[in-house]
């Protein structure tokens, strides 16, 4: 059974340089679990001045051990993240073809009744060098309800 809950995501990206970059989005979401199996299903909205407003669906999957995040929309792709398994994907761009990859050294998740998070810690590496590690974190909780600790 789905449930509405409100969603946090915070996301910070360092550069090799010591550049850090943190976005960070409250949304309205679902969440539901079915045999351990975890689901928060949110819509992300992309607004820059001057520019249509671009919208995705956005689905994370997670149990103890490996999230999935796939999203839907203008940009579609899927990431996996299970600790110390490299993910490799391709992406064409105008220039030809550009092998990302993304290394979990750290995915975790909690979950209480129907609050909880999931943080992962991540480098990713284009044509095998690095470009970043990334630190994401998703909290959830029951919508009108103060956020769970």
């Amino acid at each position: 059974m789905q449930r509405p809950v409100l969603i946090k995501i915070v996301g910070t990206q360092t550069e090799p340089g010591g550049q850090e970059q943190v976005l960070e989005l409250t949304t309205l979401g679902t969440y539901s679990c079915e045999e351990g199996i975890h689901q928060l299903e949110y819509e992300e909205n992309d607004a820059q001045e001057g520019q249509p407003v671009i919208s995705s669906q956005m689905k994370m999957i997670f149990n103890a051990s490996q999230v999935r995040l796939s999203k839907k929309g203008a940009a579609e792709g899927v990431m996996v993240f299970e600790e110390g398994k490299k993910f490799v994907s391709m992406h064409e761009t105008p220039l030809g073809p550009i092998e990302m990859g993304m290394l979990p050294l750290q995915v975790k998740s909690r979950v209480e009744q129907d609050c909880g998070e999931v943080e992962l810690l991540y480098q990713m590496d284009m044509e095998q060098q690095i470009i970043s590690l990334n630190r994401l974190k998703v909290s959830f909780s029951p919508r009108g309800q103060a956020p769970c600790s």
